[in-house]
């Protein structure tokens, strides 16, 4: 397991967002599942992930490029959970940019 030697640099890693949080506390400082889960579990609720997730409109748009979104969100390590429905409502209302069909 990999550990971080420096405390300066620990503490600045450590003072970011939880989505570099919780990895740091996996693959870096080798603390318990229970305690980087907790962090994990922020990015639904702080920092880059929750201000991603604010840009989806109720029927799953406008995330124009919703592959990479998606992407981005479960390299945050976003719950699957915070999305359920997304998939229902891109089926339901998703269009192609070109003559605005399904």
């Amino acid at each position: 397991m990999k550990s971080i030697a420096d405390p300066a640099l620990r503490d600045w890693l450590l003072d970011y967002d939880p989505a570099l949080r919780w990895q740091v506390k996996r693959d870096l400082l080798g603390v318990p599942s229970d305690v980087w889960a907790r962090e994990r579990a922020r990015v639904a609720t702080e920092g880059y992930g929750v201000r991603l997730l604010a840009l989806q409109d109720a029927d799953g748009q406008p995330w124009t490029a919703t592959t990479w979104t998606l992407n981005t969100l479960r390299d945050l390590g976003l719950d699957p959970a915070a999305l359920a429905g997304t998939a229902e409502q891109l089926a339901a209302s998703g269009r192609w940019d070109y003559d605005d069909l399904p």
